[in-house]
């Protein structure tokens, strides 16, 4: 049994080809019921981006890039979070199936495990532990690449951040979701509310050193891409659109 299970699993592994993430449910009924993650892209930008000025947010490539770039895991039922008084944790009520092979639930991280710390400085409660939403996905990507874990970084939530982390997901497959819980209140994470996003990057592509200039240098670089003259002060715009047709080409 063991053997077929190894089997399989090593074939999985292997049929993630790079630039690829794996996505296995616990229970296919996450999927059948529209709560799968989706990959980023222009049709896929949050509805206020869509719905901004013309001339504002929207003409900023860097923005556009990041909400592109990687995939969106929304919250795959509704969580609701109730303060304990006397013990200062968080109880954690998830509608759940009421299958046993389902992986569902909830863990803490003791406040213990940081200490007073700069997220803890933030917080209501601040002695209160980190909940752990375990996700119902294993994850897995080409050997060589891992995930960066972050929260729905322009839609800032007054009740909670998502501790940021980096998963290496062509060997360790889970990601799960830790709260710093910023509020003293009742609050619940909506069915489907984006939650985490998540972008893979190949491991062997970290940098080690920092090359530092002169600042005789800086006029020869500012304003520069590297198919273009240097751009002169009054140029207001063109960056802006040379930037965006060196994007396309690239």
């Amino acid at each position: 049994m063991r053997s077929k299970k190894n089997k399989t699993y090593n074939k999985l592994r292997k049929s993630v080809k790079a630039g690829e993430i794996c996505i296995v449910p616990s229970d296919n009924r996450l999927i059948e019921m529209g709560e799968e993650p989706y990959v980023n892209g222009p049709k896929k930008r949050p509805a206020w981006f869509r719905l901004s000025p013309k001339n504002g947010i929207k003409r900023c490539s860097g923005i556009k890039d990041f909400f592109d770039i990687g995939i969106t895991i929304p919250a795959w039922t509704t969580f609701r979070f109730v303060p304990d008084e006397l013990t200062g944790r968080w109880d954690v009520h998830a509608a759940q199936f009421s299958v046993s092979n389902t992986i569902f639930g909830a863990d803490f991280f003791p406040y213990e495990m940081t200490g007073e710390c700069p997220m803890t400085g933030v917080r209501s409660i601040e002695n209160s532990p980190y909940p752990k939403l375990v996700t119902p996905y294993a994850f897995i990507t080409a050997p060589g690449w891992s995930t960066i874990e972050l929260g729905i970084m322009h839609e800032p939530n007054p009740n909670y951040d998502i501790v940021a982390g980096i998963v290496h997901t062509d060997f360790y497959h889970q990601i799960n979701v830790v709260l710093n819980i910023k509020t003293d209140k009742e609050f619940i994470i909506p069915h489907n509310e984006p939650l985490v996003h998540l972008v893979p990057f190949k491991r062997t592509g970290d940098f080690g050193n920092i090359k530092m200039m002169d600042e005789s240098d800086f006029k020869y670089v500012y304003g520069v891409h590297s198919d273009v003259d240097v751009l002169g002060p009054t140029e207001s715009g063109w960056i802006a659109r040379e930037y965006r047709k060196a994007r396309r080409l690239s």
